[in-house]
């Protein structure tokens, strides 16, 4: 019986020997290659002493070489943490020490970083990706007994108390989706799957585990894409990319800066997700993208991916295009706050069932006993996933996203805790004070501004408080703008007014605008 996620690409490792499994840069990886990495990279995990239900964090870029140490940590049960590369390495740590992970993987390029990681950390072994091609090492044979619903890996995001949250997920969760996306998208050995989301990113478990699965091909995009959109549409053009996944925000970089109405002939293609595509970007993308299918796929990370839905087309971008319908083993309810459905076309928290969502929060039982509530309705136990997205579903039976419940945002692809920004503006010396607000964004979903109040004779500028913020947390999550304010708005119950910090934020970015 197969029921774990390397179950659905293993056979292909073994069968189909010479047929291209990773284009990166210069190198082709074949199928039968990948299968020895990750034979010789379960040796060293067995070496190290690691076995099933250990964690392992892991410190790269994707590479052959990490994907082969990805599916060896997979075949022993062992859990994997994809730390965010770009992150200071005081939030890489707090990711680490929360995840009680000894030992650390690490790629080439990331030497520097895991030696700080390492004085922060105290690994007991590390293990660089750089020394894995050895030759003559045997195959190994272990097979240690998993469940379905053991862990398979770990991705932590935001947290609302200020501390990364990490977030379980099991081999069902990760394959109810990639199997599905497989089968329903028709992914095929000839497709080319362009792999550009970072580990620590949900959407990178499609661009490997279901490209697999498919016995296709993965291509990495080079690291240089982050700054020069322009290269990114002659690479696919060029590689013959077919399928490419990716949050709003990449596609307008692409369609804006990166000659992207020039269209990729090769592409069939098209999801995104992340973040709520702007309408009138969205119809300009689609039609740029002429004869490629464009998909909105949706799904916290908690949930995976749970709805689907085609953008028409013909799409002109004259309203949002909803979010869809359930996927498979999936069952989706809009409910008011007595957690019981609301009236048809009434606007609800999404709330979702099934094999995708996920096993609860790493250490934080509060936290998990918040998001996988019992159902009400059911005769026997079972639990369901409160989004905090607010929906309704519409006279055609689609579901229409309404925005977030609470004060955690999108913002450049990112989902981040406004609270996790404002508590580590906190601990910078000097500052009293702070509120971060949010202003919606045509292009970046939302930009975060800070307001900060001083102690006397601090001597802090807004410089100095976005570059001592930027050690401290990724820079997806620094504020677009500072402010230093002698005193906070007040409202009536001596709360900070948020209301009138974002009519400031408002003016200020009106009059820039403007200027």
């Amino acid at each position: 019986m197969r029921y774990l996620l390397p179950h659905f690409f293993a056979d292909n490792l073994l069968s189909l020997g010479d047929r291209i499994a990773i284009d990166y840069g210069d190198r082709q990886v074949t199928y039968a290659e990948l299968r020895r990495k990750a034979d010789q990279f379960k040796g060293r995990l067995l070496a190290s002493g690691l076995s099933k239900g250990d964690r392992v964090a892991v410190l790269s870029a994707v590479s052959p070489e990490v994907i082969a140490a990805l599916i060896a940590c997979l075949e022993l049960g062992v859990v994997y943490i994809p730390v965010n590369i770009h992150a200071p390495a005081e939030w890489q740590a707090k990711v680490i020490k929360k995840c009680a992970a000894a030992h650390l993987i690490y790629g080439a390029g990331f030497e520097e970083k895991a030696a700080a990681l390492q004085e922060l950390s105290r690994f007991k072994e590390m293990l660089s990706l750089s020394d894995q091609g050895q030759n003559g090492d045997p195959p190994v044979a272990v097979s240690p007994k998993l469940l379905a619903d053991d862990i398979a890996y770990i991705l932590f995001t935001s947290g609302s108390t200020g501390d990364p949250k990490g977030i379980l997920l099991s081999h069902r969760n990760a394959y109810t989706f990639t199997e599905w996306m497989r089968e329903f998208f028709d992914v095929r050995p000839d497709d080319r799957v362009l792999s550009r989301a970072p580990l620590q990113f949900d959407l990178s478990v499609f661009d490997i585990f279901t490209t697999l699965s498919a016995g296709a091909t993965i291509v990495i995009a080079p690291p240089e894409f982050s700054e020069e959109a322009d290269a990114v549409v002659d690479f696919m053009t060029a590689k013959k990319i077919s399928i490419i996944y990716t949050v709003p925000s990449a596609y307008i970089r692409l369609l804006n800066k990166g000659g992207l109405e020039r269209g990729i002939p090769s592409l069939r293609l098209a999801f995104y997700a992340g973040e709520p595509f702007p309408p009138a970007y969205l119809a300009r993308v689609n039609a740029a993208l002429r004869g490629t299918e464009m998909w909105n796929i949706y799904g916290p990370t908690e949930t995976n991916i749970v709805t689907y839905f085609r953008v028409p087309a013909e799409y002109r971008g004259d309203a949002p295009v909803p979010i869809g319908q359930g996927v498979v083993d999936t069952e989706i309810f809009i409910l008011g706050p007595d957690l019981m459905p609301v009236a048809e076309g009434e606007i609800g928290e999404i709330v979702v069932r099934g094999g995708t969502v996920f096993k609860g929060y790493l250490n934080d039982p509060v936290l998990t006993t918040e998001r996988l509530v019992q159902c009400p309705w059911h005769f026997y136990p079972e639990n369901f996933c409160r989004t905090g997205d607010l929906g309704r579903i519409d006279a055609a039976g689609m579901i229409e996203y309404h925005g977030r419940k609470d004060n955690m945002i999108k913002t450049r692809g990112y989902r981040v805790e406004i609270d996790e920004v404002e508590n580590a503006l906190s601990e910078i010396p000097g500052v009293v004070q702070c509120a971060v607000v949010a202003l919606p964004h045509p292009r970046f979903t939302h930009t975060l501004h800070a307001f900060i109040q001083l102690g006397e004779k601090a001597g802090l500028t807004p410089e100095d408080a976005k570059a001592a913020l930027g050690r401290k947390i990724p820079d997806y999550m620094v504020p677009f703008t500072f402010d230093l304010i002698e005193e906070f708005p007040k409202t009536s119950t001596a709360k900070i007014d948020r209301v009138g910090l974002i009519r400031i934020a408002e003016k200020k970015m009106h009059d820039a605008a403007n200027a």
